[in-house]
């Protein structure tokens, strides 16, 4: 086999012989590109060449406005002057201003108890009486001689001063000593039936009773631990207050200073007070010392035993600047400062404090009125900063919801 005949062998095998109108010629020249891919093209060149050129024209023409930075929002409050009071809070209790327990000054029975506990009484009223026939008796012999020996008086004066010799003078003396000395246990026997009668010492109200009707009264007596006592009476329009006052606040204290009272058990209720005598030393171990306020009850809702919070009005401050405690910033290593905004304009501005009373605190100096403190917003500005102030308008309480 010739080599000729190999090559045809294998290119039979290789591949399947092709077609006529395969294999005739191409002319390239008679190939044309597709129109629309010509037009796109030209299109998409002439953007890239004019939109650059046009863009930096229209720039030219129609300058494009700066960028807008809104400022920062804060809340101030316009400082002005006021009147302040230097003021001290103190807890403490308050009971009735006078109050008296009432024993009996004679034994017997108790024949008649008209009150009880809360009755309000008047001075004089009859509270109880006590019964005793023995003492009525003892007096109606005590009124008997007294009598007697007034007459036997009078019969021995009489002789003698018709014939002074018969009778002596020491005689009718005698006589005239043992008529008074009878007149005297008389009027003893006369107070002791009067003690029988028990009667109120003072205006108040029964707060206690010890005793039933019918029950035996022993006499008080200086000794009153083993007595059963009757009644309690306490002065209750008119209440008392024992505050302890601290030793920082004592040498401030005068009488007749005005003192509030809140209680816990009254809300909503204000009561007003007078400081009326104080101990003038401190106690050594707590370094307090005891303070009395009086205050009015005539309504009587005021009861003795509340517990309530008392406030001194110490000293008054006129034309005072004070600004709210939530203002002041305290920076570490620095004193107090406030963010005040003048034109629109922050600036960091030290301050001197006074008076710091919980709630307002006063400003010695590095303010004055009409200034803008900030009150929100202060721990997120600078000296210098731009700033829109807006004035305060607090944080509205919500009660907490129930779970």
């Amino acid at each position: 086999m010739t080599t000729e005949e190999k090559a045809r062998g294998d290119h039979s095998n290789e591949e399947e012989p092709l077609s006529d109108q395969m294999r005739e010629e191409i002319d390239l020249e008679e190939v044309q590109p597709d129109r629309k891919i010509q037009k796109w093209a030209g299109i998409v060149l002439l953007l890239l060449i004019f939109g650059p050129v046009t863009v930096f024209i229209l720039n030219k023409i129609f300058p494009p406005h700066p960028p807008v930075f809104h400022r920062q929002v804060v809340q101030v409050i316009r400082i002005r002057s006021r009147q302040m009071y230097h003021k001290a809070t103190i807890p403490a209790g308050i009971r009735s201003f006078r109050e008296t327990i009432i024993y009996a000054h004679v034994p017997g029975y108790l024949k008649t108890l008209n009150v009880d506990k809360g009755d309000y009484v008047h001075k004089g009223q009859t509270l109880a009486y006590i019964q005793d026939p023995e003492l009525r008796q003892a007096l109606e012999e005590k009124k008997a001689r007294v009598r007697i020996n007034y007459l036997t008086y009078r019969r021995i004066k009489k002789v003698w001063l018709s014939h002074p010799s018969l009778i002596s003078e020491q005689r009718v003396q005698e006589k005239l000593a043992a008529y008074l000395a009878s007149v005297s246990a008389m009027r003893h026997d006369e107070a002791l039936v009067d003690y029988k009668t028990i009667r109120a010492p003072f205006d108040g109200m029964i707060t206690h009773r010890f005793v039933d009707q019918g029950k035996l009264i022993s006499r008080g007596t200086m000794e009153t631990t083993s007595i059963q006592p009757i009644v309690t009476l306490e002065q209750v329009t008119t209440l008392r207050a024992y505050v302890w006052v601290p030793a920082d606040i004592a040498p401030q204290i005068r009488r007749g200073q005005k003192v509030i009272a809140k209680f816990a058990g009254l809300p909503g209720q204000v009561f007003t007070g007078r400081v009326t005598r104080y101990d003038a030393e401190e106690n050594p171990r707590t370094r307090t010392m005891r303070t009395e306020v009086d205050i009015e009850n005539p309504k009587l809702v005021i009861h003795p035993g509340m517990y309530g919070q008392f406030t001194f009005y110490l000293k008054k401050y006129d034309g005072a600047i004070l600004i709210p405690g939530m203002a002041i910033r305290k920076e570490k290593g620095k004193g107090f400062t406030v963010a005040i905004v003048r034109d629109g304009q922050v600036h960091i501005q030290p301050v001197e404090t006074g008076i710091d009373n919980g709630d307002w605190i006063q400003i010695k100096s590095g303010l004055v009125p009409g200034d803008k403190v900030v009150m929100m917003g202060k721990w997120h500005v600078a000296e210098g900063q731009k700033v829109r102030a807006i004035s305060y308008k607090g944080v509205p309480f919500r009660a907490a919801r129930q779970l």
